[in-house]
């Protein structure tokens, strides 16, 4: 009614978790979450693709492929589902079959235990995927000339610095508690396992291995701070806050799992920083959660110590 005939979507990779029905529940890693906004987006499309079949729907990301092999397919099934038909992969498990092998891989669990899964683990006739795929896509690569002019910034030592720390005594004995816990879990009856009680015990203790890598004061406020992520952090945020003080340098930190009961991530690392010797007025600590998005062009940190433009919203914890 409102004769809308075309639909331009920037940033479409925030729809990239579309709904689907696989058959293969067993592989660990496959993302079968989906949004609403996506499938809100699907129908609208589907409503587009009526009126001027494939046709007059457009997608602009940088980033079409976040995280998951899932993502790939529904990029194709919103832009060129005749494609999908052509290539007989109009399924996700016809998809999988077609350019995807499961290979059972040895890992650790939440608990520490090493256990084996089977995971999608590589792709196979790349060469007929990448033919797919750019028969929905315009890609650009780093190597292709117009990538070129656009200047880049070198990673210093031309990788990522990773740091590799010690398990403290609190973490074994976490680590212990929680293997217990799975342990326990897996030998219940499947009555037991179906519990409203129980039901969640796997879900609880990969939360709370999730936190415990950043910092165990995020399972127990009240535990002392025995080293960690944000320990480790300070006197690297420290060196480089010192090597670029003529430039008035900036830093953007991003932090998982801020906060909990009394103990939030963000503003423990701006009080070890601010102890180091970097005064308070210059750290900016911004929740997504807590954010709203912002005009392009607005600086958000008004107190930090080096005011430039930013370039959109802010969509993550960061310290500048």
């Amino acid at each position: 009614e409102l004769g809308i005939a075309a639909l331009f979507i920037d940033e479409a990779h925030e729809y990239r978790k579309n709904f689907f029905i696989t058959g293969r529940n067993r592989i660990k890693g496959l993302d079968k979450n989906s949004s609403a906004k996506a499938a809100n987006l699907y129908l609208k499309i589907e409503n587009i693709r009526r009126k001027k079949g494939n046709h007059n729907v457009f997608f602009a990301t940088g980033t079409p492929i976040v995280n998951t092999l899932t993502e790939l397919w529904n990029m194709e099934r919103y832009l060129r589902p005749d494609v999908l038909a052509a290539y007989h992969v109009e399924t996700f498990d016809e998809f999988a079959d077609m350019f995807c092998v499961v290979d059972n891989e040895m890992e650790y669990d939440a608990g520490g235990r090493v256990k084996f899964y089977d995971r999608f683990s590589k792709y196979q006739n790349c060469e007929l995927l990448g033919q797919m795929w750019r028969e929905a896509a315009d890609v650009l690569l780093s190597s292709d000339p117009a990538m070129q002019e656009i200047p880049r910034p070198k990673i210093t030592g031309g990788k990522p610095d990773l740091k590799l720390l010690d398990k403290s005594p609190v973490m074994e004995a976490f680590m212990k508690f929680a293997a217990d816990t799975l342990n326990w879990f897996e030998h219940l009856p499947g009555k037991e396992k179906m519990r409203p009680e129980n039901m969640a015990v796997p879900m609880m203790i990969y939360g709370m291995a999730r936190r415990a890598t950043v910092d165990m004061r995020l399972i127990d406020s009240h535990l002392p701070d025995v080293g960690g992520k944000v320990t480790t952090a300070v006197p690297e945020i420290m060196k480089t806050y010192k090597e670029t003080e003529s430039e008035k340098g900036a830093q953007v930190v991003f932090v998982d799992s801020i906060s909990k009961d009394k103990f939030d991530v963000q503003e423990e690392l701006k009080r070890k920083l601010v102890e180091a010797g970097i005064p308070a007025e210059q750290i900016a600590v911004v929740n997504a959660k807590k954010t709203k998005r912002r005009p392009r062009g607005h600086w958000p940190f008004p107190g930090a110590r080096c005011r430039r433009e930013h370039p959109g919203a802010v969509e993550a914890g960061a310290f500048p």
